[in-house]
């Protein structure tokens, strides 16, 4: 969505409307012909206003050739105010300014060096791209943050916002005396003046407009200074006392120490900040020497081994975009999936390597890869490399693909390459291309060289295509030697193309105690079918399993023989790795409605007491009462219409209340295990007794020994009970409300206020956050839309699906990808049936018009309704069969 402020004085005059705040690659590389050696000299006032703040951006520029009247040199500024203008000296006094772009003719410019000078006003964000203003209800501290990829920069000063046009920035800041103001560099100057600092800032090394970073206000500082990189993180003070500092140092220091002897290239950027800030659209962002992350990274709790190994991957992947993407940068957003995939992949190889989490790929498998292969499979997916004709459509691309597909494959590649070619490619491709752009074309060449082997036709085949291959494996044994072994590599989605693929197959014996390596092989195959002939004759095993560790991507697909068999081995399986690939078989067999979804939950049910690793538990809890209300999941998937399915739908629940609260009371349990049952609890409840127990649980009149309910559980008691509208909860809301005065606690009671049952409620609150006019803050809005509709009320979400197909099609311009979501998709009227897919695709008609980010989720949507209503039509067929012959 764009807001548009054209606040323009009386004596400046605007051009016509462009139309859309983005930029087109087209435009973007025709200012890059003309123009080189860019510097920002930058002033901004933060003390003026609660609503605006003010500044200067003098850009110099080297011009080297006159652009023409047809296509002139213009500068990015989105939904400013402008209040002088001076080109090489002279003021401009009618400025062509369209509320988007400052145009200048070529009458003003000349060869060589140029200096325009900007002065501005600029409304402070709402949904924390740009520069973005937060009051903290609890203590009244302000704090400020920007946030700008891709093309967000331009929202806070007028520049040249593009990758590929690198440029030093000077800085100074106003702000009030009790802040500290943060930046890509440290500060070399603070004068203080009638209760305002000036900050000064120096030059900076050359990077893009995307990641430079300006962070103000009262936060609370921690600082080690025994490393050899200056190093501080910042968080704000009502919240200080749940960060962890001595967590986030440890773990910076060690990725340092791993990436600068990984790469072969010392830090260069002299200071490391790290600044935890509310109401972050995204998880984290990696501006330059000052990256921003999320205060979701910040429990009010202790927390768990999950949320910690989560927080020290988030920080890794950070920093090591300091290579690679800060000190070489993509030439434009065709190539940002290179840049997140490659920090995504680099996370996971730091934190097995220098971190406690020594078991991070079981997660990569759990969620990175499942995130990629679920998106590969639905009709949106794309190649990993795309054509992006402007910024809006690199809005779109933040996806599975862009992250898991791509570090999916990059894993694999290091695999195909050998770790040390594949390193060595790396390094040359860094040190080739510091502070300078470069394509992915290059990445591909550097490892080509390093590798001495051509990459041109597997680059081809894996980035340049699009969809997920499947692999199936058959094998015969006679006198107790492989007599034969093949394969047949398949398609779920995209064109039929046999990849050249690599990766361990293993042998396994099933004597005692369990599953037993015999041995494993590397495989390469590149055919649809075929033999391995180099096994025959090997001792035959009683279970083969294909892309064992995980190098490949590739969906493996098992036959009903060996389905029965892995179900009988995830029990005796001690890897954590292999256990939950094995899951992920048999859920595969479900999205390919091959196994009942019943099944699957009889598996979680059986396996969830026994299981020891609770990554492994976690991964089993989501296959039947998952974390998103749009999901194929058990609790989406079994429902049915007749009387006789929902009963047995509710008997399952039944089941898995009762076993996770078992399991949550069992004597012993680990904290971060209590954690995790509660939360799945919360989830599935719906019975009167869970529901009463949970309400007595809050009130502290039952006691579970080893647990406390900490103040964001309480929440989520009171929520789930007003979702069934439990009477009596005044008293315990306010207890609440008065004992959370946090943004967390705002949120909180918004959330519950929208997850009231009643009809009239649901419309009040969805014409509030339909509102583009709404006061609230996006993050306010998304706390309503993703607690609105849960599905226990999906009466009342299809009794309101008119105001949401009358609404959708406004989302135009809306580039807030994660607000969309919230929007667009948390509160699609989807009931896992043919009509309600049917009914969502047609948003997807060309008549609406809806951007490329928003158009693909209604498709994506449509696509899973279905495959839920698929799943759960063959899961009741196949439950009746078994009853029959029972």
């Amino acid at each position: 969505m764009v807001f548009l402020f054209l606040l323009l004085l009386s004596n400046f005059s605007a051009v016509e409307a462009k139309g859309t705040r983005e930029l087109s690659k087209s435009e973007a590389f025709f200012r890059s012909s003309l123009i080189s050696d860019v510097g920002y000299e930058l002033y901004f006032n933060l003390s003026k206003s609660e609503t605006d703040f003010s500044g200067k951006s003098n850009l110099r520029f080297t011009l080297k050739s006159v652009p023409s009247k047809i296509q002139p040199i213009t500068i990015d500024f989105a939904e400013g105010k402008l209040t002088g203008l001076r080109v090489n000296g002279t003021p401009i006094d009618k400025p062509k300014y369209d509320g988007y772009q400052i145009t200048l003719s070529s009458k003003e410019l000349i060869l060589g060096k140029n200096m325009v000078e900007v002065d501005f006003e600029h409304p402070y964000s709402r949904n924390s791209s740009g520069l973005y203003r937060f009051k903290d209800p609890e203590d009244s501290r302000v704090y400020i943050f920007t946030d700008f990829e891709p093309y967000d920069a331009n929202r806070m000063f007028p520049c040249f916002d593009q990758p590929d046009l690198k440029a030093t920035y000077e800085l100074k800041v106003d702000a009030p005396s009790t802040w500290h103001v943060i930046s890509s560099l440290r500060e070399t100057e603070i004068v203080e003046q009638a209760n305002i600092k000036t900050w000064t800032f120096p030059k900076t090394l050359p990077f893009s407009t995307y990641i430079f970073a300006l962070h103000a206000g009262p936060y609370h500082v921690w600082e080690d200074k025994t490393f050899r990189i200056p190093l501080r993180l910042f968080a704000r003070e009502s919240l200080a006392s749940f960060v962890s500092s001595s967590d986030w140092f440890t773990w910076s220091k060690s990725g340092f120490d791993y990436f600068e002897k990984y790469f072969g290239f010392k830090y260069p950027f002299q200071k490391y900040d790290q600044i935890i800030v509310p109401d972050f659209s995204s998880g984290a962002m990696e501006n330059v020497a000052a990256v921003t992350f999320s205060e979701r990274f910040v429990k009010r709790y202790q927390p768990t081994q999950e949320d910690r190994q989560r927080n020290a991957n988030v920080l890794l992947h950070e920093m090591a975009h300091m290579w690679f993407g800060n000190v070489v940068t993509m030439n434009w957003w065709d190539d940002l999936w290179l840049n997140e995939s490659f920090a995504t992949l680099m996370a996971y190889m730091a934190a097995v390597e220098v971190t406690e989490f020594k078991t991070a790929w079981v997660d990569f498998y759990q969620d990175t890869k499942q995130w990629a292969y679920g998106v590969d499979i639905t009709p949106t997916t794309h190649p990993i490399t795309t054509e992006v004709a402007n910024t809006s459509v690199a809005f779109s691309n933040f996806d599975g693909i862009t992250y898991g597909k791509g570090a999916s494959v990059l894993k694999l590649l290091n695999y195909y390459l050998g770790p040390d070619a594949f390193q060595k490619g790396v390094q040359n491709f860094i040190q080739r291309n510091a502070f300078k752009n470069a394509r992915f074309s290059d990445f591909i060449a550097s490892l080509s060289e390093a590798a001495s082997t051509s990459l041109a036709l597997w680059s081809n085949r894996w980035f340049e295509t699009k969809g997920v291959n499947t692999l199936e494996i058959n094998y015969a044994c006679k006198n107790n030697l492989v007599e034969k072994l093949e394969f047949k590599q398949g398609h779920s989605s995209g064109p039929d193309i046999a990849r050249p693929h690599k990766m361990e197959l293993a042998f396994f014996k099933t004597s005692s105690p369990g599953l037993n390596l015999i041995k494993k092989y590397d495989v390469s195959y590149d055919t649809n079918a075929g033999s391995i002939r180099e096994l025959k004759g090997e001792p035959c095993p009683d279970f083969v399993f294909a892309n064992y560790n995980d190098h490949d991507y590739v969906r493996v697909l098992v036959n009903s023989k060996d389905r029965e068999k892995i179900k009988s081995l995830i029990p005796q399986t001690q890897d954590s790795l292999l256990r939950s690939m094995l899951i992920g078989s048999l859920w595969d067999l479900v999205l390919e409605t091959r196994m009942s979804i019943y099944e699957f939950a009889d598996l979680v049910l059986e396996q969830l007491p026994r299981e020891t690793d609770l990554s492994v538990s976690e991964y089993l809890i989501e296959g039947f009462v998952p974390r998103k209300t749009a999901s194929t999941a058990f609790l989406a998937s079994a429902s049915q219409d007749s009387q006789q399915a929902r009963q047995i739908y509710n008997q399952y629940r039944q089941k898995m209340e009762t076993l996770l609260w078992t399991l949550l009371k069992k004597e012993g349990n680990p904290h971060d295990a209590q954690l995790m049952y509660f939360d799945a609890l919360v989830r599935v409840t719906f019975s009167d007794s869970s529901l009463t127990e949970l309400k007595s649980l809050l009130m502290k009149q039952t006691v579970i020994k080893g647990f406390t309910l900490d103040q964001d559980r309480r929440w989520d008691i009171l929520k789930k009970l007003v979702e069934f509208d439990i009477a009596d909860l005044k008293i315990l809301l306010d207890k609440e409300t008065e004992s959370d005065k946090s943004d967390t606690g705002k949120k909180a009671l918004l959330a519950i206020e929208a997850i009231r049952p009643g009809i009239k409620n649901k419309k009040k609150w969805l014409t509030k956050i339909f509102d583009r006019k709404t006061e609230m803050s996006y993050a306010e809005v998304k706390a309503v839309a993703n607690n609105l509709l849960p599905r226990s009320q999906m009466r009342t979400r299809l009794e309101l699906s008119p105001v949401y197909y009358s609404q959708i099609p406004k989302f135009k311009n809306e580039s807030d990808i994660s607000y969309v979501e919230s929007m667009a998709g948390t509160l699609a009227p989807l009931n896992c049936s043919k009509e309600s897919s049917k009914k969502i695709k047609t948003l997807a008609h060309p008549k609406f018009a809806l951007n490329s980010a928003v158009q693909r989720l209604i498709v994506d949507l449509s696509f899973w309704d279905d495959k839920c209503e698929k799943i759960k039509s063959f899961s009741w067929k196949q439950f009746e069969g078994t009853q029959k012959r029972d």
